[in-house]
């Protein structure tokens, strides 16, 4: 599984939308365009604060993201 970066990305907490610039999550499937806009699905238990299960980061494009090693 590799894992990614997101540059320019949101989730929501409680109602409110979270800032997740910066952080690594290990990505579960490539970003996707939904009902409500697009996503990249990522693994949440991987990040201490996060959901465990797979959540789905609202973002742009692809460019809102980067893979690491």
């Amino acid at each position: 599984m590799k894992n990614i970066r997101i540059l320019q990305g949101t989730y929501k907490i409680r109602g409110r939308d979270v800032d997740l610039q910066g952080m690594v999550f290990p990505l579960v499937q490539d970003f996707k365009v939904g009902a409500r806009g697009g996503y990249v699905t990522v693994d949440g238990s991987a990040v201490a604060g996060f959901p465990a299960r797979n959540i789905k980061i609202a973002c742009d494009s692809t460019d809102a993201y980067e893979a690491v090693s």
